[in-house]
């Protein structure tokens, strides 16, 4: 319903049909703040949009009577009553008050009142409350508008994250300064067009990206928005598993192929890849689209992609989340998404349980151990959460602590693992019981054995996966491991993994 179709006309004819009991106007029915509305008989809606109304009416006026540092008004039982609860309504000084308590009384009370009872009920002359009673309409009309208005955004919206994947959080934590770089990303008209989310598995890259997608379509700036994601496996808190999905894309074409079809172009479905992305080229250019392509380490081509993607981008934009970085293309934004606090985890933990019904009894000693365990990963706190839900805090620590019971885990680290070279495999287990701080780069050489060219690469390897960290300390770049990896490195590694 366009909401300049909500008109006092239309408010009046309406309610001059409830006191006729003739059939209201059908617009009605295409209200789509309350679709209860639709496909009634015009019996039906009648009823239906009275209550509805009688519901506006009467709850707005309780706000009035509680703006006025009074307890809400009941409905009155006798025409006594209505008269002194006018009476009463009109001795506030409060317009609104005053207006939604004329529209009440006039016609949704259970005693309503005639004009000429309202009228020696009120100290005002007729004419003052006539101005009530038409401030009361515009009120209603307002009201109504709104609703309405809100109601359509978030149709859009909707419908515009028809494509995103269910969430798979009940709250976020610690995400606000992330999101809100994103949102400024995607308004600023003069940004890169991609923008990268980059960190270890767990680290809850494809939860933000899904959060900052919502929020961005909600700014109503785009065209259509679109998921493509290439994970291949998802996590079953419940028991640690992990379980294959369906559709993941694998290669460049299946990028092609679910963009062709979430476009609506299902005629290019036999054409090669590369065809179906000029074909694509003319619908991103000519209105902004928001693409997030999920997980975009485990394709088998990505360096084939990323190049194909950029004709297609401005003012398209495209959101990525890779456990490789994405720095060496020079219009990629890349942004490390970092750990969450100790005080952000404990909070995900907490809401964990409550979302499970289980009260939180951690000790601060308990969640600093479990913090030193994993570090500030939103996966794994939410593996242990699922523990603690059903067995006491020392077995949770450790089932997290056994490799052959961490399945997703023990799968991440070991496919980051055999993606390393020889010297970067050595590196990573040479380096592993550095401190908490860090080291510089003379500490790596004097851990390591390696210098020079060997040394840098194996530290851009370590890097470029996600497993190496790097932070800036007054003026030395420091470099670290994150907790997670030091814990399983020493469950796996030192317990069999084989070192090429």
């Amino acid at each position: 319903m366009d909401v300049e179709a909500i008109t006092l006309a239309l408010l009046k004819q309406t309610l001059e049909a409830w006191e006729k009991d003739e059939p209201i106007p059908a617009i009605w029915q295409s209200f789509v703040a309350w679709p209860q509305l639709r496909g009634l008989s015009a019996a039906a809606l009648k009823i239906q949009l009275f209550d509805l109304w009688q519901n506006v009416v009467w709850q707005e006026l309780n706000r009035q009577w509680r703006a006025e540092g009074l307890s809400p008004a009941s409905p009155p039982t006798a025409k006594a009553e209505a008269k002194a609860a006018l009476a009463q309504a009109f001795s506030q000084d409060n317009e609104e008050l005053e207006a939604w308590s004329a529209l009440y009384f006039r016609h949704f009370s259970p005693v309503c009142l005639k004009v000429h009872e309202i009228v020696t009920a009120v100290p005002h002359s007729d004419r003052n409350f006539a101005r009530r009673y038409r401030l009361g309409l515009q009120k209603l009309r307002e009201h109504l508008q709104r609703q309405e208005m809100a109601a359509r955004q978030q149709a859009a919206t909707a419908h515009l994250c028809r494509h995103l994947p269910p969430p798979d959080y009940a709250r976020l934590f610690g995400v606000e300064s992330l999101l809100s770089r994103l949102l400024v990303w995607a308004a600023a008209p003069d940004g890169l067009p991609f923008f990268s989310l980059e960190g270890m598995g767990g680290i809850g890259k494809t939860s933000i990206a899904r959060a900052a997608a919502h929020q961005m379509a909600a700014l109503g700036q785009w065209a259509d928005v679109l998921w493509v994601s290439a994970r291949q496996y998802d996590l079953d808190v419940e028991h640690g598993r992990l379980q294959p999905t369906t559709r993941a894309a694998q290669t460049f074409a299946d990028i092609a192929l679910h963009l062709s079809e979430q476009l609506g172009q299902l005629h290019l479905a036999g054409l090669p890849a590369e065809v179906k992305l000029e074909r694509l080229q003319p619908i991103l250019k000519a209105n902004p689209h928001l693409v997030i392509i999920d997980n975009l380490e485990t394709l088998a081509d990505v360096d084939m992609l990323i190049p194909r993607l950029e004709p297609l981008a401005d003012p398209t934009r495209f959101l990525l989340t890779s456990r490789h970085t994405m720095s060496r293309y020079p219009y990629i934004h890349a942004l490390p998404v970092p750990d969450l606090s100790l005080a952000d985890s404990q909070r995900l933990i907490e809401s964990e349980l409550a979302r499970r019904h289980k009260p939180s009894s951690l000790t601060l000693a308990q969640m600093a151990m479990i913090y030193q365990t994993v570090g500030g990963l939103p996966l794994a706190l939410k593996l242990i959460a699922a523990q603690l839900a059903r067995r006491p805090f020392e077995q949770a620590l450790s089932w997290l602590q056994q490799a052959d019971l961490t399945d997703p885990y023990t799968f991440i680290y070991r496919h980051a693992w055999h993606s390393l070279s020889p010297p970067a495999q050595r590196l990573l287990v040479d380096i592993m019981e550095i401190g908490p701080d860090g080291e510089n780069w003379e500490g790596l050489e004097l851990l390591s054995g390696l210098e020079g060219v060997a040394l840098g690469t194996a530290v851009d390897e370590l890097i470029d996966v996600s497993l190496l960290e790097t932070s800036h300390q007054q003026d030395a770049l420091l470099y670290r491991l994150h907790r997670l990896t030091v814990t399983f490195l020493r469950a796996d590694v030192l317990g069999g993994w084989n070192l090429r």
